[in-house]
């Protein structure tokens, strides 16, 4: 690993707390609640008190996950590693190493859907070396045609980047890393 430059600073963006990714959140402990208080008083049944000791632990994880797994992007010392966006249950954080990296690959952005036409994202991607090991949590890789290497992606959805801050978290963390913007 390259030294790090004097000063350098991660650059980390976290996804911002909204309605949609707050509701379920609110509504576990509201279930809980009504489900350990209000129902023994009118006459259901009470629960055992090892169910106490259960509905507090997964209002505290699940607390804790939307605390700190809020993470989009996150360009640190390391490596890369990209997030999933907080309503999205089924995948991980890929975390990238830098030894496995050779470019930091920002895509245009391009319509989801023909039904939402009004909505275009764009995504980043970290193009993988020929003798990469995958990434744990990818399941699949993107190929370009003409592209060097395979390219893990995350698009960015409900969060804006910083270019200028990207730029300089990578020349800091890894000065033979590019930064390059993907024509298609």
């Amino acid at each position: 690993m390259a030294p790090v430059a004097a000063g350098a600073e991660p650059y980390v963006v976290r996804w911002p707390l909204t309605a949609r990714t707050l509701l379920p959140e609110l509504l576990i402990p509201a279930f809980l609640i009504g489900w350990l208080v209000v129902l023994p008083r009118i006459g259901g049944h009470r629960p055992a008190g090892f169910f106490w000791v259960f509905a507090v632990l997964v209002v505290v994880l699940r607390v804790n996950q939307l605390r700190t797994g809020r993470i989009a992007l996150d360009v640190g010392p390391k490596g890369i590693r990209m997030g999933q966006a907080p309503t999205v249950y089924s995948g991980r954080p890929v975390a990238v190493p830098w030894r496995s990296i050779t470019e930091v690959v920002l895509l245009p952005p391009r319509v989801l859907s023909p039904a939402d036409l009004e909505t275009s994202v764009g995504a980043i991607g970290v193009r993988l070396r020929p003798d990469a090991p995958l990434p744990f949590g990818v399941r699949a890789l993107v190929r370009e045609p003409g592209g060097v290497g395979p390219l893990v992606t995350r698009p960015m959805r409900g969060w804006t980047l910083d270019r200028d801050r990207l730029v300089a978290a990578v020349s800091a963390y890894a000065p033979g890393v590019r930064v390059v913007e993907s024509p298609a």
